[in-house]
């Protein structure tokens, strides 16, 4: 069945997601720029067509119907969806399609920017514009840097925490957030506008596993610090940031921090690099959900 044949507005159960998904967010984005007539949130999955579930719950969805999306570091499993939506990078027989959290946060053409909330830790954030990642950060703004380097975290994960000492050994690194009880409500870019660095690895590490942590501390206006499973051939700038992961030496990054914040041409040279070498493409994720949904439509 082709979508440009339905004459109703699809209907759709979601099971296992946070509250509020589907509505005027990253999902009903996508679904509006899929669906010729749009989509309609149904309680009941029988009066439903299509099922999208996550990990955020334990509820059984009928297999056959269901989407399945995770941006947890978790494993997809086979046998609970008939199609997913991960950051697993394998397409494991066209079933699964590559989908990064940090693509959640991106300012998509057409997507309509909502203010961000107020009243929660992961809400205090704008959507991520896209033309500003591709371009050359002025270098002016690097010299106007008066504080070393923040980490903002909600999970005491033992590598991040680990890093922020080593780092310390050298310069104080502040914490921010529950993981320090300073559960800040300000966006990231208030906290953290005054500092040269900030630390940013992901809580655990896959291949292709990457949030928002990196694309916030880099459009915060600091040089990042991150640890991460960037999958070969994607389109970020490694001259823009310190990765942990290319030596997973301690010493050597540290020996780089140095120098960096004592070498004014060397910071103001990685400051000044985009974060992204390529625009990236919500495409093949619209494409990929298109089809998913035509297979489940057809079966």
């Amino acid at each position: 069945m082709s979508l440009k044949s339905l004459e109703k507005p699809l209907r759709i159960c979601v099971r296992n997601f946070w509250k509020g998904a589907f509505k005027n967010d990253f999902f009903s984005y996508l679904l509006n720029e899929i669906l010729p007539n749009s989509f309609e949130l149904v309680e009941d999955q029988n009066e439903s067509e299509v099922v999208f579930s996550s990990v955020f719950g334990d509820e059984k969805t009928d297999i056959a119907r269901t989407i399945f999306y995770t941006g947890e570091n978790l494993r997809i499993d086979l046998r609970r969806a008939a199609f997913f939506l991960s950051f697993e990078t394998d397409s494991w027989g066209g079933r699964n399609c590559y989908l990064p959290f940090w693509m959640l946060k991106v300012a998509w053409s057409g997507r309509k920017i909502i203010a961000p909330a107020a009243d929660h830790y992961h809400a205090t954030e704008s959507l991520l514009e896209i033309d500003r990642l591709l371009e050359r950060r002025p270098v002016a703004a690097a010299n106007s840097k008066s504080k070393f380097c923040a980490l903002i975290a909600s999970n005491p994960e033992p590598m991040r925490i680990n890093l922020m000492a080593e780092l310390s050994r050298y310069r104080q690194v502040d914490g921010f957030g529950p993981a320090f009880g300073r559960a800040d409500l300000r966006s990231k870019s208030e906290i953290l506008g005054d500092y040269r660095f900030v630390l940013c690895p992901e809580n655990s590490f896959y291949p292709g596993y990457v949030t928002e942590k990196l694309l916030e501390a880099y459009s915060a206006g600091a040089v990042p610090i991150y640890f991460g499973g960037i999958p070969d051939g994607a389109c970020f700038n490694l001259r823009s940031f310190l990765d942990y992961g290319r030596s997973l030496d301690t010493a050597q990054l540290l020996a780089a921090v140095v120098a960096l914040d004592t070498i004014p041409e060397l910071y103001s040279r990685m400051y000044g690099e985009p974060l992204l070498l390529a625009k990236p493409s919500i495409d093949p994720v619209s494409n990929f959900v298109g089809m998913a949904i035509e297979n489940i439509l057809a079966r």
